[in-house]
């Protein structure tokens, strides 16, 4: 047996029916997801999160909250982050922007930290359509937002 045999019982083939059994419209956005999410983490490394401004693209063409489609973000980039080993909080919601605001969907991405009090510093970023947590911890309380970055205007 190869490098290539699947078996039966492989997470792989687990992983390749449950991709081909989603609706297209989602089975793009998460193949979109994971290629987005592979840059995403190569350019934090790169350049930083100051020059990623273009790689979450244009202010989107209709400024209407779509749940349904912020729903299929979210699961796309869950996917991914599984698919991407070591996919932190950052590229995730940078991705989920990206796929997000392509839609037409507004939202934003902010950056924050554990609340005072703490012994550790601990930093998070979450991407957010209106009231629904897109990417990130649904336990935001704990954190004190520093900034939010591409806010529909």
């Amino acid at each position: 047996m190869g490098w290539w045999t699947v078996s039966a019982g492989s997470p792989v083939l687990h992983r390749i029916r449950t991709a081909a059994a989603l609706p297209r419209t989602e089975f793009q956005l998460t193949l979109r997801a994971i290629g987005a999410l592979a840059a995403a983490r190569v350019l934090i490394a790169l350049v930083g999160f100051r020059r990623l401004r273009g790689f979450v693209g244009v202010a989107p063409p209709r400024a209407r909250p779509d749940a349904a489609y912020a729903r299929m973000v979210r699961r796309a980039v869950d996917r991914a982050a599984r698919t991407i080993p070591g996919s932190k909080c950052l590229a995730q919601a940078l991705v989920a922007t990206r796929l997000r605001r392509a839609g037409g969907v507004p939202g934003d991405l902010t950056i924050g930290v554990v609340k005072a009090g703490t012994a550790t510093f601990e930093a998070h970023a979450w991407a957010r359509s209106g009231d629904m947590i897109v990417t990130g911890d649904p336990d935001l309380s704990r954190y004190t937002e520093l900034a939010t970055f591409f806010a529909p205007t």
